[in-house]
């Protein structure tokens, strides 16, 4: 309770002190320990967020000596390939029985199966093809790891990257994956003249190399012997290449298996999708081919139609009757003259 003041005599005031009512002082109080907490809340606010950019500048800074120390290892690495291949005669001697396999393969290959094909003969000679050339890759490629790996094992051991040793390997490589699918496709294309273009032979060449020699650094990392690695490289390649490729069990019949199992495991096979990209670029050829005779050359022009209809047979006149540009000639020639 709050009481007033009255004056006195004499014009001095006494002044009685005022209770103080006890809801104030436990406001006053409780504001005063909110107050207090907001501070320390933002100080230890404070505190973290410098701790957390103490940690990311940490953090940031060793990523970029990682990635400084990773490309110093990486171009260290291929500048050691490079000095080994071109200073070690047995890689110029192994790159030249390489290539001259390949080339004796291609003209096997292309001498078996010969130059006169009909569009039923597409898919086999393609496999055929295909197929020898996955189990050289294989073989080649298979080297790649298991000719250094007990080095690179000891060296990993003592601080040198993984990812850096088998990127290093593998760009190295890069050379004979472009360059063995042109020696063969080159050689193999001039022999049977195909009739799809060279440009669509090699670039299904190119991607089986890449997946053969993506399966060859699989098997080499494997821990078991080198034989086995070898055997169960040529395993998988030929029951893949040969067995799996959809000539027999076909495209058809692995749709309509139970749980659609046979497809699953076609869906693995490179040469089921190398067989259907040379059938689509044949059969593209062969329809624009037949697009062009029928418009440029059997179009009523010459030969004309009563030609055609004087021929022994009438065997023009039946020709010309497939001719969409012998229709569309005779139409315009009626618009006009109507």
């Amino acid at each position: 309770m709050r009481t007033t003041a009255q004056a006195g005599p004499g014009g001095d005031s006494n002044v009685a002190p005022e209770p103080i009512d006890d809801r104030d002082l436990k406001g006053a109080v409780n504001l005063y320990n909110q107050r207090l907490q907001s501070s320390k809340g933002c100080l230890q606010l404070r505190i973290m967020s410098s701790d957390e950019q103490m940690t990311r500048a940490r953090q940031a800074k060793e990523s970029e000596q990682y990635w400084l120390w990773f490309g110093t290892q990486l171009v260290w690495l291929l500048l050691r390939t490079k000095h080994i291949s071109v200073r070690t005669r047995k890689i110029i001697t192994t790159t030249v029985i390489d290539t001259c396999l390949l080339l004796a393969a291609a003209c096997i290959v292309g001498g078996v199966q010969g130059n006169k094909w009909d569009l039923n003969n597409v898919p086999f000679n393609v496999v055929m093809a295909y197929l020898v050339q996955a189990v050289l890759a294989t073989i080649v490629h298979l080297r790649t790891f298991t000719s250094s790996k007990g080095v690179l094992e000891h060296e990993c051991k003592s601080g040198l990257s993984p990812a850096a040793a088998f990127l290093s390997l593998n760009l190295s490589d890069l050379g004979w994956v472009v360059l063995a699918p042109a020696i063969y496709m080159s050689v193999y294309v001039y022999i049977v003249v195909p009739r799809a273009s060279f440009s669509a032979y090699y670039t299904t060449s190119l991607l089986i190399t890449w997946w053969s020699s993506g399966l060859s650094y699989f098997a080499s990392l494997l821990p078991i012997a080198p034989e086995t690695r070898l055997l169960l490289n040529m395993l998988l390649i030929l029951i893949l290449g040969a067995f799996l490729n959809g000539l027999f069990p076909t495209i058809r019949t692995g749709r309509t298996s139970p749980g659609r199992f046979v497809e699953g495991l076609l869906g693995f096979s490179y040469n089921r999708w190398a067989m259907e990209a040379a059938v689509i670029q044949t059969r593209l050829l062969l329809n624009m081919l037949l697009i062009l005779i029928l418009g440029a050359f059997l179009n009523g022009l010459f030969p004309t139609i009563r030609t055609g209809r004087t021929s022994p047979g009438r065997f023009v006149e039946g020709l010309l009757g497939f001719s969409y540009n012998r229709w569309a000639m005779e139409a315009a020639v009626i618009q006009v003259e109507s």
